[in-house]
């Protein structure tokens, strides 16, 4: 099962990368909305913590939505299977250094945004 939820990351993964790096919300793409009420940052991605929801906010900021980047529920619900084929030990182990305090976008991919952005295909 494990080959499968690689395979299945590494397809979404790259499906995301070569659908290029435009920005998602926000005066970049034509004042879109975040989808799930995600906060849009000041430079047009989403998101649910302080970076996004901060100073420049650009839509959804209201802090009362999970935007305090205080947690932001569990995976129950809403994201079906989803969470069953990448479980968040395996996001985690796929990216373990994205939180590294030496890299420029410590917190920019979280496992809840990875499972709204895959909810969009």
């Amino acid at each position: 099962m494990s080959v499968w939820a690689f395979f299945a990351f590494f397809s979404l993964f790259l499906s995301l990368s070569v659908r290029g790096s435009a920005e998602q919300c926000g005066r970049q793409a034509g004042d879109a909305l975040c989808p799930g009420g995600l906060c849009c940052s000041f430079y047009g991605w989403c998101g649910t913590t302080v970076d996004y929801c901060g100073d420049g906010c650009q839509s959804q900021c209201d802090g009362g939505d999970g935007c305090d980047g205080g947690g932001g529920g569990g995976g129950d619900g809403d994201d079906g299977y989803l969470s069953d084929i990448i479980p968040k030990s395996t996001f985690d182990a796929l990216l373990k250094f994205r939180n590294d305090p030496r890299c420029h976008a410590v917190g920019f991919y979280t496992y809840d945004a990875f499972i709204s952005a895959a909810k969009e295909f």
